[in-house]
């Protein structure tokens, strides 16, 4: 039977993939001959918004199903959440990779979607594609399943309620006995009892952090985090900014603690090349955390002392810039170093 597309595009997170994805998954073939999924957040580390890997994702989607195994295929896709630009042509770039091996042209490619939320947006990006608007099958999403899974009782709760398949709920069971979940496991406890301190406010709670960016003869700054949340990633020196602070004074406050550098606050005012504010609402999963961000740039000139992990750093480092991995960070630490590097090049 002849397909009306011979190419179709189904992005996600798949975090895990679900019964509503795989109907979503099964409407898509109907309609088209072959179909690319592009995993989302592929250079993220493991969280609980990404707890599962690119292979593995991938894994449960293939064995959930076995019978379409020929005409699935799977790339990468990574997040630029400052810079919905540089995300559409990696999005192009990866189609036209596999639209070139299978000799599909443009007008003969299909999005395959559907509106959920403000996450959707990027479902109107591609006019140069047909978009296949579909519904969400029985309201599924994967956002309380991960929630049960991090539970105490997530064992009872995979075994009947919730809507898994079986290989989805072999590999969730399989993960439940690594250390990665054990991190996790340990960072959701954390941020469930942060909130619950919260819960009594009549409104919803804005956090307020600061942090540094320093670079100095091609390096940058960082710590390595000692305690959950983000337990051995990287990220800038930061921390909540105190209430009798400006930005400004708790920046290089939080960069003497968690570094040990101490400089002359005007030295660090002549230095500062820029101040940015990040406050998607997504960047944290400790809840709504807007940051102020310091960007200083150090001459090669100047000398500077070893940089030690203090307070709760497990340890402070200087990296090459063009080193860094994006899959090594906290939050959208990364991200926030790729924008304002951007805005700032020489």
């Amino acid at each position: 039977m002849t397909k009306a597309f011979r190419l179709g595009i189904f992005i996600g997170r798949f975090q895990p993939f679900h019964h509503g994805h795989e109907q979503m998954v099964r409407t898509a073939l109907a309609q088209a001959e072959q179909l690319l999924i592009l995993l989302g957040s592929a250079n993220t580390p493991r969280s609980l918004k990404n707890p599962f890997s690119l292979e593995e994702r991938e894994e449960m989607i293939r064995a959930t199903l076995p019978a379409e195994q020929s005409r699935l295929h799977f790339a990468p896709l990574d997040d630029y959440p400052y810079d919905d630009h540089s995300w559409m042509l990696h999005v192009q770039t990866q189609v036209q990779g596999i639209a070139q091996c299978l000799n599909v042209a443009q007008e003969e490619i299909a999005l395959i979607g559907h509106q959920k939320d403000a996450s959707s947006f990027y479902l109107s990006l591609f006019p140069q594609w047909r978009y296949i608007a579909l519904p969400n099958f029985d309201g599924i999403s994967a956002t309380p399943i991960r929630q049960v899974f991090f539970a105490q009782d997530a064992e009872a709760a995979l075994a009947a309620d919730v809507p898994l398949k079986a290989p989805a709920r072999e590999l969730l069971q399989r993960f439940r006995q690594s250390a990665h979940f054990a991190n996790l496991h340990e960072e959701y406890q954390q941020i469930q009892q942060e909130k619950a301190l919260w819960a009594q406010i009549p409104y919803p709670v804005n956090l307020a952090t600061v942090d540094a960016m320093i670079v100095h003869r091609g390096r940058i700054l960082l710590v390595e985090r000692g305690n959950p949340p983000g337990k051995g990633l990287l990220a800038l020196p930061g921390g909540f900014l105190e209430t009798h602070e400006t930005g400004f004074e708790g920046c290089l406050r939080e960069l003497r603690e968690e570094t040990g550098l101490g400089v002359n606050p005007q030295a660090w005012r002549h230095f500062l090349r820029h101040r940015g504010i990040y406050d998607a609402p997504g960047r944290s999963a400790r809840g709504r955390i807007i940051t102020q961000v310091f960007y200083f740039r150090i001459p090669d000139d100047i000398d500077l002392p070893s940089p030690l992990g203090t307070d709760d750093a497990a340890q402070a480092l200087w990296q090459d810039v063009q080193s860094l991995d994006a899959r090594c960070f906290h939050d959208d630490h990364f991200h926030i170093i790729r924008d304002i590097l951007s805005k700032t090049a020489d």
